[in-house]
């Protein structure tokens, strides 16, 4: 696998190291397609540019009439290109190209980026390439910034020669997410329902050999008593270690590291026991916030593998209990054949009704203060939700008394809802830092109510079933981890592993 995207701590870090110098620069607004039920495959999306920006202050789209370039990419990274069209026409050229209903393809996230052209130099080589910095993802619904990177990505010309490509990777780096799947890791933060794992420090899997990535909705015969209630899609760069020294963790017997750009976590698993229907039960434990540029430096260590997953998360009406079923879709340096793999997990219980829901400062700083004490962890994401919408504060929202303009002056209202406003937000940023305090270490495995894991391993039993019935998928207990550590096929060339580059 030839390395041709890197991944840099910051423009900063990065100048210090490498000579550009930049021969065009533009800013850019990409939008990402999908149906309403993401039932477009894994491995096809649909991407508009356009450099007619509207609001770069905000997060709304271009206008309809703004023109850009459609490209679509197919199963297999066949593209194809449409350049010259307008907005508005894409969502029809998208359902024509993959069969599927015009009306159910929508604008999903955004993102915008300073695209710099140049010749990149470190020492005696140099080459073309690109530069792609100060990156903001946007929901365009909502009105927010999801978030934005200080990385910046270099992308070196197929023509660049080899030497600046090794020269580049000498440099401490991190393994490239595409700002496409990233957009896809934001909107899933921002739009995921507060569950609670009541069986806390264990994880409950059922695995499945698949053979298509096309689950995206679950069978009939489920219709009643499951129900899908969200739909998202991501990827990861993990790396698999054993026995190693962690940059102020300590040693890690076995577990591994799993990347989406400069954010990091670590999971390590015990052993499993199986379970009724061959339900896999394993303690689990997990830690984030990791200082993932010292953890670059483990890179020759680890056996690494990048990893598509499509994720539908089904709520049980009757209790309120939710399972994530996740089709994996993993390569790896070495293999020309994938590794694919349906996996059902417990997730938790839901905390909120669905009318509680709402994408607003005031809603979601409702729910942190409700979850505080049962949930958490999904308290401490309603408040990173809030933060998000902390422009839309006012003095109603959070509480403060209602003045009319009768009884003081204007200058006196704006003065009050100031105060409330930043009121607020040092109690938003209160609960949040007290929150990740007491989330930051999960609670260690202990013993479950018998009772409780039996209905849960019935249930994912059921689904399993049905998956296994409507698809004929069959039961399977190999981890990704003895995938990727059997011996590569030594009469195969390493695969290519940009079918997944958006």
């Amino acid at each position: 696998m030839q390395t041709t995207h890197f991944l840099f701590e910051s423009l900063e870090r990065l100048s210090a190291q490498v000579a550009f110098s930049v021969t065009s620069a533009r800013r850019l607004v990409e939008v990402s397609w999908n149906t309403v039920d993401l039932s477009l495959p894994v491995m096809a999306s649909a991407l508009f540019r356009c450099d007619d920006e509207e609001r770069e202050g905000g997060a709304a789209l271009p206008g309809s009439a703004a023109r850009g370039a459609l490209l679509l990419e197919r199963e297999g990274g066949a593209r194809e290109r449409f350049d010259g069209v307008r907005l508005s026409e894409c969502p029809a050229l998208v359902a024509e190209a993959f069969g599927v209903a015009a009306g159910a393809v929508v604008p999903r996230v955004a993102w915008r980026f300073t695209l710099e052209e140049g010749v990149a130099r470190v020492g005696d080589a140099e080459g073309p390439a690109l530069l792609e910095r100060d990156v903001e993802y946007l929901h365009p619904e909502a009105g927010v910034v999801l978030a934005r990177e200080s990385e910046v990505r270099v992308e070196l010309a197929r023509e660049a020669p080899q030497a600046l490509r090794e020269a580049l990777r000498a440099l401490q780096h991190l393994p490239v997410v595409t700002k496409y799947w990233m957009a896809e890791y934001h909107y899933k933060r921002l739009l995921r329902w507060p569950t609670h794992n009541d069986l806390p420090g264990y994880e409950y899997e059922a695995k499945l050999s698949v053979h298509h990535l096309d689950v995206y909705a679950l069978p009939a015969e489920l219709a009643g008593r499951f129900e899908v209630i969200e739909r998202y899609q991501t990827e990861s760069v993990r790396w698999y270690l054993e026995g190693v020294e962690l940059p102020g963790l300590g040693r890690l017997e076995k577990g591994r590291v799993g990347f989406r750009g400069s954010r990091a976590s670590l999971v390590s698993k015990g052993k499993k026991q199986k379970l009724a229907g061959g339900v896999l039960k394993r303690t689990e434990e997990k830690s984030q916030g990791l200082d993932t540029w010292r953890l670059s430096a483990l890179e020759p260590l680890a056996l690494e593998m990048r990893r598509v997953k499509r994720q539908i998360y089904v709520l049980n009406r009757h209790n309120r209990r939710v399972y994530a079923v996740c089709l994996d879709h993993c390569e790896a340096e070495g293999r020309r054949e994938p590794f694919i793999q349906l996996e059902i997990e417990y997730n938790g219980l839901l905390q909120i009704e669905p009318e509680e829901w709402g994408l607003s400062f005031e809603a979601q700083w409702r729910l942190a203060r409700a979850l505080e004490a049962r949930a958490p962890r999904a308290a401490l994401r309603c408040c990173e939700r809030a933060a998000l919408f902390a422009r839309d504060v006012s003095a109603r929202e959070v509480g403060a008394r209602e003045v009319s303009a009768r009884e003081v002056s204007a200058r006196e209202v704006s003065a009050r809802e100031a105060g409330a406003e930043a009121e607020a937000l040092a109690a938003l940023a209160a609960l949040a830092e007290r929150l990740r305090a007491e989330t930051l270490t999960p609670p260690p495995a202990a013993e479950v109510d018998p009772a409780l894991e039996l209905q849960v391993v019935e249930e994912m039993n059921a689904l399993s079933a049905a998956l296994q019935r409507a698809y004929g998928f069959t039961p399977s207990e190999q981890t990704k981890r003895q995938w990727l550590a059997q011996p590569a096929p030594p009469a195969l060339d390493a695969a290519d592993g940009g079918r997944f580059e958006r």
